[in-house]
């Protein structure tokens, strides 16, 4: 079995295990009539925490839970994630309360004080939640919403204080002083009514909310949805597709099927398939990208004026922009990896391109006479010297006419543009190797 059927396989077993894994709560069994599902609101809120949340909730559901603890510790995340997160507590039937256990920032102080009740663990924190892009404090019409939002959910506690963690203009007096975004410790925020109480665990809120004697079901994530939410990160999503791009690239135009295209199809497989676990796209984005790859190949082997490569450009990058939690992150993304596929070219075709190495990755060594095979045309020696026309563009693989028969080629160099006069070099087995006949006219003067 080939490598790259190999890699197929083993891709097509993973997805499917993917797909297949459903996050399970895990709890001591109890006599007691009361139920409550804990869930952790860990590391950065993005929408493959909603979906991991959106299964508790609907867990919680099933199981006549009668209370959803939420242990927070998060620095934050993107406020289109957040929303959703919110509208899941604010509109469950079933009491939400939340604890602190670590730090709630940002989002996260947003999502504690959405709770019904919030308490905070020893040593912890909450608040600047001021909305950024990029690097930059968000626009005015962003910051504006934001506070609008962070104030309706601190409606029953202290709305300003909220306000302050927005804005660095509002000025409390005793917390924060104009020009500082407010971050409170468990201590203040009892002491100012942003917290119910401080208890030294979770277990402390359930003695303080009547269910000290309740089962406890804790709703851990699948390790399918934590490596989903791993791959999305925007790091990692952005070195898989350089992976996947400069594999895809390199094996357009070595004409093979080895190493480069395995990493290749490994890596976009990741890609997708863990945005799409992640629910930040449908399979839907799987139909562009299809079609920008086939739109490519016809560009890279059929003659034309460069429509179909543009129109593949397109299709491809709009899968992948689509796929991210947003257009803006997607676009990033797109970006930093086209730059990282442009340097991995670079040193692989300026390094690799002519190495015995090389040959074995896109897997030519079966052409050279050294490692014991013998090509099937290796009596058409006397085509040495004929002349003829590019058919199709050499990149550095293409067709071409000889004396009126299309034939295989390759280039002795890089790329030669469709109808160029060309003479052959060198045949080595099946392989014919040409020379743009203008280069060599010039070199003879």
């Amino acid at each position: 079995m080939k490598m790259g059927e190999r890699t197929l396989i083993l891709l097509i077993i993973f997805l499917l295990g993917i797909m297949a894994t459903v996050s399970n709560g895990a709890g001591a069994s109890s006599d007691s009539e009361q139920t409550v599902y804990v869930v952790p609101v860990e590391g950065n809120i993005e929408r493959g925490l909603y979906a991991f949340m959106n299964r508790a909730f609907e867990s919680a559901k099933e199981e006549n839970a009668d209370m959803i603890l939420l242990d927070i510790n998060t620095p934050g995340g993107t406020l289109d994630a957040a929303f959703d997160i919110k509208d899941l507590i604010v509109y469950e039937d079933i009491p939400v309360n939340a604890f602190v256990s670590g730090r709630a920032a940002s989002a996260g102080a947003f999502l504690a004080l959405a709770a019904d009740e919030l308490y905070m663990g020893p040593s912890t924190n909450m608040g600047a939640a001021e909305a950024r892009m990029g690097q930059e404090v968000a626009d005015e019409k962003v910051m504006s919403m934001w506070e609008s939002e962070m104030r309706s959910v601190a409606e029953d506690r202290d709305p300003e204080i909220a306000a302050a963690m927005v804005r660095r203009e509002i000025e409390i007096n005793g917390l924060v002083s104009q020009g500082e975004l407010l971050t409170i410790n468990e201590r203040e925020a009892k002491e100012h009514g942003m917290a119910d109480g401080v208890v030294s665990d979770y277990q402390g809120l359930l003695n303080k909310t009547g269910f000290d004697n309740a089962e406890i079901i804790e709703y851990d994530m699948a390790w399918a949805e934590r490596l989903a939410r791993f791959i999305t990160s925007p790091t990692v999503a952005s070195i898989l597709l350089t992976l996947g791009m400069a594999g895809l690239i390199i094996e357009i135009t070595t004409m093979g099927f080895g190493v480069a295209g395995s990493i290749s199809l490994l890596s976009f497989g990741l890609f997708f398939g863990g945005h799409i676990f992640a629910g930040f796209a449908g399979y839907e984005v799987l139909l562009f990208f299809l079609a920008g790859i086939v739109l490519l190949l016809l560009e890279a082997f059929v003659a034309g004026f460069g429509v179909l490569g543009l129109l593949g450009i397109v299709s491809f990058g709009f899968a992948i922009t689509m796929s991210a939690e947003n257009t803006q992150l997607g676009m990033m993304m797109l970006l930093y990896s086209i730059i990282g596929t442009v340097i991995i070219l670079a040193v692989a075709f300026r390094f690799f391109v002519k190495s015995r190495f090389w040959d074995r990755i896109i897997l030519r060594h079966q052409e050279e006479k050294d490692h014991g095979y013998v090509g099937t045309n290796t009596e058409h020696r006397e085509l040495v010297g004929l002349t003829g026309k590019t058919e199709t563009p050499l990149r550095p693989a293409g067709t071409a006419r000889i004396e009126y028969e299309r034939i295989d080629v390759v280039s002795e160099g890089g790329y030669i543009p469709q109808n160029k006069e060309i003479k052959i070099t060198e045949v080595e087995g099946s392989r014919i190797v040409v020379q743009e006949l203008i280069k060599e006219e010039e070199e003879g003067k």
